[in-house]
């Protein structure tokens, strides 16, 4: 595995991590003796209880006078992003660089720190080539992720980059799918990964396959990032391409894939079932004027635990669009589409009630995609310039159900903030940059766990 995995050490800006500690005890108890022993400290015993937990409750109480418990790890106050880059000229955007700041080649850049509220940190990366445009959002570590559309083949090669930017050992697992079922490939499974470093497999030796392929990335200890580089060209000897495959959250029976360009002459859905029964995944295109289903590309059938590809082309008729997937059994899945000669990859998102903010590819023609998955809902969208100073005021706009409609973002934006009043409201990005374009997708904050939270009753 030496040959065909590397691991090199990253860069971190200020990472501050928190641990805790948790005891627990266990006592066994003997039966008593005699029955005269057992009346003569039972009832006490049993006194002490009762005050005890009167005077317990008394302590935990709320001011409004109902108990409360305490749920280790629903809140935090901690916040890491990690910029994979791995594309050469990778620039970045985020709340602790410069807009437009250079990335250092094949190492991450880890930004760390202190949040507040729903002020949380952002940062993306981007990279503008000869004849193509790369865009991504950098994420915060976990311990799931699924990579669909990578590519092991000679016109299709991909390289995943595994960060661990914790302060512990990350142990992952990896597991891929083709069309023809699962790949099997060594040293897979049980990979250490060390505090601060990162693993590189080339997915064109360790997985070689013709098809597209979908990994999973377990970490069975710790959490990571999952940065995945494909480079792809029309033919063997053709210029390559380069893009960033969107790592996606766990698999899902319903799914909101956003983000995808508003008219292209190709566009394939790619759906992993990592399940061991054939799965029916239903298609329905989100667009302006209603949720229907796409002509001729209803339903795919996914045999088990392989990849399916479906023509979705004839969803796609100029105007803002997204995709739902439903399915009986959980699944992942992207959207393949190409514009200007560039490929670009939908992305799921998740509904939710909320602001996010996302960094933007600077001199990119950018809007906003936003669709309302049930009742209509409030999207209201501020641009900010290089210095973090508002573009103009912010645009409002209600999403009727089961519509989508785009944003168009002004000249000169670096970042971007959507506020919704709705979890029925999914949004996305969509920029055009010189002759390629590219995809990314508004998520709510992780959760990673810290200060105990107190909710109001039991």
């Amino acid at each position: 595995m030496g040959a065909r995995m590397s691991r090199s050490r990253g860069r971190r800006t200020a990472v501050k991590t928190s641990t805790g500690a948790r005891s627990a005890a266990s006592r066994r108890f003997e039966p008593a003796l005699t029955r005269s022993v057992t009346a003569g400290w039972l009832l006490p015993v049993l006194i002490l209880l009762v005050l005890s937990c009167l005077v317990l409750m008394a302590l935990v109480t709320s001011p409004q006078g109902r108990p409360v418990r305490l749920v280790p790890g629903a809140a935090s106050s901690t916040q890491t992003l990690v910029c994979g880059g791995g594309i050469p000229g990778t620039q970045l955007v985020t709340t602790a660089t410069p807009a437009g700041a250079a990335a250092a080649p094949d190492q991450p850049m880890v930004i760390s720190g202190e949040v507040a509220g729903e002020d949380r940190k952002f940062a993306s990366q981007w990279a503008q080539g000869p004849s193509s445009f790369a865009f991504s959002t950098c994420p915060e570590p976990r311990a799931d992720w699924w990579v669909i559309g990578a590519g092991g083949s000679q016109t299709h090669p991909s390289r995943m980059v595994i960060d661990n930017p914790r302060s512990g050992t990350a142990i992952v697992d990896i597991l891929a799918l083709s069309g023809s079922g699962p790949v099997a490939a060594p040293g897979l499974r049980g990979i250490t990964i060390d505090p601060g470093q990162r693993l590189v497999v080339d997915l064109a030796q360790m997985i070689p396959s013709a098809s597209d392929l979908a990994l999973r990335v377990r970490a069975t200890r710790g959490l990571v990032t999952v940065t995945t580089i494909e480079e792809w060209s029309h033919t063997v000897i053709g210029k390559p391409r380069s893009e960033w495959v969107p790592g996606q959250p766990a698999a899902a029976r319903e799914l909101v894939i956003t983000g995808l360009p508003p008219q292209t002459k190709r566009a394939s859905l790619i759906v992993a079932n990592p399940t061991d029964s054939e799965v029916i995944v239903k298609v329905l295109a989100i667009g302006s004027s209603g949720t229907l289903a796409p002509k001729g590309a209803a339903n795919l059938s996914v045999p088990a635990a392989s990849v399916g590809t479906l023509d979705v082309s004839s969803a796609f008729d100029g105007k803002p669009i997204a995709l739902k997937l439903l399915s009986e059994s959980p699944v992942s899945a992207t959207v393949r589409s190409v514009v200007q000669g560039d490929q670009t990859y939908g992305q799921v998102a998740t509904g939710f009630a909320g602001s996010s903010q996302m960094g933007l590819p600077l001199g990119a023609q950018s809007k906003v995609i936003v669709s309302s998955l049930g009742r209509s809902g409030q999207l209201q969208v501020q641009a900010f310039d290089q210095t973090r100073q508002p573009l103009g005021e912010p645009i409002s706009r209600t999403v009727d159900a089961g519509t989508t409609l785009a944003i168009d973002l002004p000249a000169g934006a670096a970042a971007v903030r959507v506020s919704g009043d709705s979890p029925n409201l999914v949004s996305g990005l969509f920029a055009l940059h010189g002759k390629g374009a590219s995809s990314g997708a508004f998520q709510p904050p992780a959760e990673v766990s810290g200060r105990p939270k107190v909710l109001p009753g039991w």
